[in-house]
């Protein structure tokens, strides 16, 4: 297998990318307030609300041909097969570990492959479940260097909690604009912040229909509180990196719709109540460059509250 970890400084003006007491799902949304996804962050986490992750489960599901969706209704699990193994960007909770590795193999692969845990932020709804699949697999788990900081002290703080995982001991430690490749897939990181200090997106080109898209993999837009500021640059930021032909989100729900929004819907596997016409923002570069002026437009509106 070759894989290499390197500085990238810019991309190709014309380069394609694509688009127990089991613990339980709360519903806080006071810092959704005023953003696109308000109503549909909402409404999903009020219908878990107080249920364990279990509850959670979706049948995995191909998006592209080389993307395909593992995770849970509100927190995204993506698995990408190379021609030398399988990655896997987020690990979701702890608790749901497993429930990511029976998708794997629900899709015909074994879970022995996967190579790689790529973490988009520290928060435990993603690196939770990394230690155990780890546990599993062998596989090596990456992220920046701000949220191996912020996991190792949660780990640290609070071993017994088992919210926080098996403990991690740091591996990759992922630096902006650095590059991976895997048999053939190559994928590019950039460390946009905004969430938390070390938030990381993924780009990678997706194949659909014998054609590639430029897509971003695992953006976070909740606002955390006192990042409001900085989440407005991470979205400047990722606007700048773009044009992308399709957005993939690290949260299913983190979309502009009155309504809960299942995993299936958000990409396209479902129409969406009740006009099965509507599209959501994450495929097309228009649409996404759209969506992303509408969240920052909000953040800013939030700024001068």
């Amino acid at each position: 297998m070759k894989v290499t970890m390197k500085w990238r400084r810019a991309l190709p003006g014309a380069v394609m990318l694509l688009m127990v007491g089991a613990p339980c799902v709360t519903a806080q949304t006071s810092n959704d307030a005023g953003m696109p996804w308000e109503a549909a962050r909402t409404a999903m986490l009020k219908k878990f609300d107080g249920l364990p992750h279990a509850a959670q489960h979706v049948d995995p599901f191909k998006i592209v041909d080389n993307i395909f969706y593992v995770g849970l209704e509100t927190v995204a699990s993506y698995l990408i097969p190379t021609s030398d193994g399988l990655i896997l960007v987020d690990a979701t909770y702890a608790d749901t570990a497993d429930l990511v590795i029976d998708n794997v193999r629900k899709l015909g692969q074994d879970p022995a492959k996967i190579k790689y845990i790529l973490v988009t932020h520290g928060h435990a709804d993603h690196f939770g479940g990394a230690g155990r699949i780890k546990e599993l697999t062998g596989a090596r788990v990456g992220m920046a260097l701000a949220e191996w900081d912020s996991v190792a002290r949660l780990q640290g703080r609070s071993p017994a909690d088992p919210s926080n995982g098996i403990r991690l001991a740091r591996d990759l430690v992922i630096k902006d604009a650095d590059m991976l490749m895997v048999g053939d897939t190559q994928l590019w990181f950039y460390v946009i912040g905004g969430h938390t200090p070390g938030s990381m997106v993924t780009e990678i080109h997706a194949v659909a229909g014998g054609r590639q898209f430029r897509t971003v993999l695992g953006p976070t837009f909740e606002l955390s509180s006192g990042t409001t500021a900085a989440s407005i640059r991470s979205v400047e930021r990722l606007k700048e990196l773009g044009p992308w032909d399709a957005l993939l989100p690290s949260h299913p729900y983190l979309a502009p719709t009155p309504v809960p929004v299942t995993a299936r819907q958000a990409f396209g596997l479902e129409p969406l109540p009740p006009n099965p016409t509507k599209q959501l923002p994450f495929v097309g570069a228009q649409r996404v460059n759209a969506y992303l002026d509408q969240i920052r437009a909000a953040m800013q509106a939030r700024v001068r509250e």
